[in-house]
């Protein structure tokens, strides 16, 4: 056999540096990375400072087939703690039902503290009034 046949072929020589063109490559993604983080950073920021929705004014065309249910508060009566919550189940059970067996859509808003303008065509508010019947002092729905 032939000696330069079994001899490997030489390697090639790799600098240990890298080129100038693969360093700005890696300075520029990893600065476009660093941006976009910071960009979501700042807006995680921006968006937590501004905790209520901007409300829009502009008169809205209201849908007929559509019902808000609202509790009145108010402390007229003694426990309202508990008619709060009997108030907040009549509501989800009348969305409920209404949702599932009419061809209306209900919007249950008694848990909700945003007071914006809606579509709803019609409205039920939940009330708890203290009355006198029968001489005693009643809460009344």
């Amino acid at each position: 056999p032939l000696p330069d046949a079994a001899a490997p072929p030489p390697a090639p020589t790799v600098s240990s540096a890298p080129s100038g063109r693969k360093r700005l490559t890696t300075a520029l993604v990893w600065g476009l990375f660093l941006l976009a983080l910071g960009t979501c950073v700042a807006l995680v920021a921006l968006s937590s400072m501004e905790s209520r929705p901007p409300v829009n004014k502009a008169r809205l065309l209201l849908n007929p087939r559509d019902i808000d249910i609202h509790l009145v508060n108010g402390n007229s009566c003694a426990n309202w703690s508990s008619q709060h919550s009997y108030a907040v189940g009549l509501a989800s059970l009348i969305t409920t039902s209404l949702n599932t067996f009419s061809t209306f859509m209900v919007h249950d808003k008694i848990n909700y503290n945003i007071d914006e303008p809606s579509s709803s065509g019609k409205t039920l508010t939940i009330e708890f009034v203290n009355q006198r019947h029968y001489r005693a002092q009643q809460c009344f729905m």
